[in-house]
């Protein structure tokens, strides 16, 4: 396609495009669509630098999701397959799933994630503060209890 002509796919593009959408990789599309191992492997970027090729595969894309609607209802009804199955072969762990999936479906059950800072150099420090006070007769101490101090330290009662 050269450069000047910006209204028009070439046939060959054009099925190109119909086999990346239906999930193949640009490379294998390529050839499969007769293109050479070399020039396969940079069509995707050449073909994307026109706008022409980016409006149809946005129009293709978007007329699938018109045509694949799924929603709540749907999203449901699968989630209830869900618990079924699991409820025929009697397997709690997938049963509970679904039975979280409708709730969170349904608005029922609302994650909360909390994101907070952790002052991980502080920490750091701390730890190696403590690590460069524990002497080798402190270790043994804490290892073998008090017996073992006064042991090392030469005091008996």
């Amino acid at each position: 396609m050269k450069d000047t002509d910006t209204e028009r796919l070439p046939d060959r593009w054009r099925r190109i495009i119909q086999r990346v959408v239906r999930g193949e990789d640009w490379v294998p599309a390529a050839r499969a669509e007769g293109c050479s191992p070399s020039y396969a492997r940079v069509i995707h970027t050449r073909m994307m630098k026109h706008p022409v090729v980016v409006r149809e595969l946005e129009a293709i894309r978007r007329d699938a999701r018109r045509e694949a609607v799924y929603g709540v209802v749907e999203a449901m009804a699968q989630a209830q397959k869900g618990i079924d199955l699991a409820e025929r072969h009697k397997n709690p762990m997938a049963f509970i799933k679904g039975c979280e999936l409708r709730a969170k479906l349904s608005g029922l059950l609302i994650e909360r994630v909390e994101v907070s800072t952790v002052d991980l150099k502080g920490s750091l420090e701390a730890a190696r503060t403590r690590v460069i006070n524990v002497t080798p007769q402190r270790l043994l101490c804490a290892e073998l209890g008090p017996a073992a101090g006064q042991a090392v330290n030469g005091s008996a009662d």
